[in-house]
């Protein structure tokens, strides 16, 4: 399974294998590149998560959520571990980032998968007689022999938006092969291994708006403005930022028109700015 997915990390390929879990990883080394591999533990070792993606707040969350905790390796996700341990299902609560999440709790018993609010990171999983498996591409899970894979056409038909997030339709997230679920957007699934039940708890989702709005078109624009702009800041690594989001040379791509290129001050890893037109300026 790891290998139908090498190339999604090509760094380092682990696997651990805990009474009935054997949760794989390939890695990517972004944050803690020297440290950072997975699975990652708690302090007790009860809880082994491995996660693709990024948490963009890990240094807060460590300050204000776990003070007392000392982080064993530099890695953005080792967070998250010490998180679910304190905090149970509540633990993305305060989470920001873009993620896939797979996480084995030992006194529990149970498998735990999740995703970021806007299902920006892929995760599927399938019921495979008595075993569960899960993956960030279905072709993975397609490694079981007995996996199911066929192709559920009414579905797939009637399927416009190939949405990941289920409140961009009425309809349920779906993979298109019958049998392999995707994990919703915005939503852990636990499945106790145990007794086989499983449950889905929706730890975020988009706030409704009935239409009334306490604010003028201009200070929607510029809230918006600001909104996007800390964002920028902190996911770049910007003098003033407070957050690092990685050790490695990174881009980032935006739709606009480019209208220069130079290099980044005041930073510590290659990059560009790209200016697109007026009135934003966005450096990565």
């Amino acid at each position: 399974m790891t290998h139908a997915v090498g190339h999604r990390g090509p760094d380092g390929e682990k696997t651990m294998v805990d009474g009935p879990v054997g949760p794989a990883f390939r890695r990517l080394a972004l944050v803690g590149p020297d440290n950072g591999t997975q699975p990652l533990l708690s302090d007790d070792g009860s809880v082994a998560l491995i996660a693709n993606g990024e948490v963009c707040n890990h240094r807060d969350l460590e300050k204000s959520r776990i003070p007392d905790v000392a982080l064993r390796t530099r890695s953005d996700c080792g967070v998250l571990a010490h998180l679910y341990a304190r905090e149970g299902r509540h633990f993305l609560d305060h989470v920001a980032g873009v993620f896939a999440i797979a996480l084995w709790d030992r006194k529990r018993r149970t498998l735990v998968l999740a995703r970021d609010r806007f299902g920006i990171k892929p995760l599927y999983y399938a019921r495979v007689g008595d075993q569960v498996v899960f993956g960030s591409e279905i072709k993975a899970l397609f490694q079981h022999p007995e996996c199911p894979r066929a192709v559920d056409w009414d579905v797939t038909l009637g399927e416009q938006t190939l949405t990941v997030a289920p409140y961009l339709s009425q309809e349920p997230v779906t993979s298109w092969f019958r049998g392999v679920e995707m994990v919703p957007a915005g939503a852990i699934v636990t499945i106790d291994l145990t007794s086989g039940s499983t449950t889905r708890h929706d730890y975020w989702k988009l706030p409704d708006f009935d239409g009334q709005a306490s604010l003028s078109d201009e200070e929607f624009v510029t809230a918006y403005r600001d909104l996007l702009a800390e964002s920028v800041r902190d996911c770049a690594n910007i003098e003033g930022s407070s957050r690092i989001i990685t050790q490695t040379v990174v881009a980032k791509c935006v739709s606009g028109r480019v209208m220069s290129l130079g290099p980044v001050s005041g930073s510590g890893n290659s990059g560009y700015n790209v200016a697109v037109s007026d009135p934003v300026t966005i450096s990565c």
